[in-house]
């Protein structure tokens, strides 16, 4: 468990290669639990946990919502800045029958609340090029100075009473502008392009204690990235032609229900709604091609559009007395997931023969240069709209007795 106090005093950074956005990520202080690692083979760029070789079956809960895509396991955003986090709890092995739809890490984020006292704080971090080394195709170009690089992330937290005892607020707002180098190698020239990432988390809660029993909580969260000149599936020798921008909009709606019927039960209800819209266009209308030493042109997998929408509910019941503890439940998980995937949208080159190119996609491709293109409406060119649906139920229950 990491409360609020290791929150505010350990080190974050954005999670390696930013898996979920560009802030600075509580995600990870999970790190330096016993055997939860990065993955630095290629293959997820995730947390793992012991024994993992991919980030399948991830599961990050925000305030009892999850937040981990149906489809990759990796979180469609951050949920949360670190900032307005207040614990998280680390779960590597022994899951309660509760997280039986995990396989592999479990995070459980816990935000923070009003009180009856007025506190915030603001906050800012900045870094530039100085703390940072150089890729190693960028100084084989020869340049004297480090690559350019900065982050520039701010914002605030604040919370306060509404009512005395009875009603509270808080709310959290953080700006990122990040501008990270990135260096190619099309036809064996060093090309260093800006990759520009900007993005916004807002949210706000408000935490009514209803009776001396019952007390609702209302959170809403969004989270906004818009980033530009990234390579998908192309490789380390795409021209800029082939480069992409991402699109992220992402919003959570978190509606819970804690209630203490008699000293020895209590009982959550929680609804949980999750949209994530995403977008991935292309920087070029030119026909795509994959040469020896280049990949130039449109980007062969996109545009790429996905629409993930969530609801989902959930419902538990525990009785503790003495030693003794039984909790029971049941969670609803409706996820409809919408995508669009191309395959050539702008066409391809065909018929390569020996020549000298005059188009400036080919400057020198290795003497090959195309005698006609395909269109993106030929048979080598695809799309497919596919759409999945799912309803699960789950019941669980654990029964701990301990003799004393």
């Amino acid at each position: 468990m990491v409360d609020d106090k290791a929150v505010g005093d350990l080190p974050t950074t954005t999670s390696f290669n930013a898996i979920g956005g560009v802030a600075n990520d509580y995600q990870g202080l999970a790190a330096s639990a016993p055997g939860v690692k990065y993955d630095y083979t290629g293959n997820s760029s995730d947390l793992i946990g012991p024994g993992s070789v991919n980030d399948r079956g991830i599961v990050v809960n925000v305030d009892g919502g999850n937040i981990s895509d149906g489809s990759t396991s990796a979180r469609d955003s951050l949920g949360a800045s670190v900032e307005e986090v207040k614990e998280f709890q680390v779960l590597t092995n022994n899951y309660n029958a509760e997280y039986g739809q995990a396989g592999n890490l479990i995070l459980n984020v816990v935000t923070k609340s009003g009180t009856n006292n007025l506190h915030g704080d603001i906050h800012s971090y900045f870094r530039g090029r100085n703390f940072g080394s150089s890729d190693y195709f960028y100084n084989l170009a020869g340049h004297p100075d480090r690559a350019p690089f900065f982050k520039h992330e701010y914002g605030f937290t604040v919370g306060g009473p509404l009512v005395k005892d009875r009603l509270f607020w808080f709310g959290s707002w953080e700006k990122v502008a990040q501008g990270a180098p990135t260096t190619t190698r099309p036809f064996g020239t060093s090309v260093t392009v800006n990759q520009p990432t900007k993005e916004i988390l807002g949210s706000a809660k408000v935490d009514a204690r209803l009776t001396d029993k019952h007390t609702l909580t209302v959170r809403y969260n969004l989270q906004r990235d818009l980033s530009d000149n990234s390579i998908v599936q192309t490789g380390g020798n795409t021209d800029p032609s082939g480069f992409v921008s991402q699109v992220l909009h992402d919003n959570m709606l978190n509606v819970g229900m804690v209630s203490t019927p008699t000293p020895h039960t209590v009982n959550e209800a929680r609804f949980f709604w999750h949209r994530t819209l995403s977008a991935t266009p292309t920087k070029s209308i030119l026909p795509g091609q994959a040469l020896p030493n280049a990949y130039v042109g449109a980007d062969f997998c996109c545009p790429q559009a996905g629409l993930n929408h969530r609801f989902q509910y959930s419902d538990n019941l525990s009785w503790t007395h003495a030693s003794h503890t039984l909790k029971v439940g049941t969670m609803i998980s409706h996820y409809p997931f919408d995508s669009l995937f191309t395959q050539f949208r702008f066409g391809r080159y065909e018929n390569f023969k020996p020549g000298n190119c005059v188009d400036p996609p080919f400057p020198g491709g290795n003497g090959l240069c195309p005698t006609n293109s395909r269109s993106g409406l030929a048979p080598l060119s695809s799309m497919w709209l596919t759409r999945s649906m799912g309803l699960t139920f789950k019941m669980h229950g654990k029964l701990s007795i301990t003799s004393r």
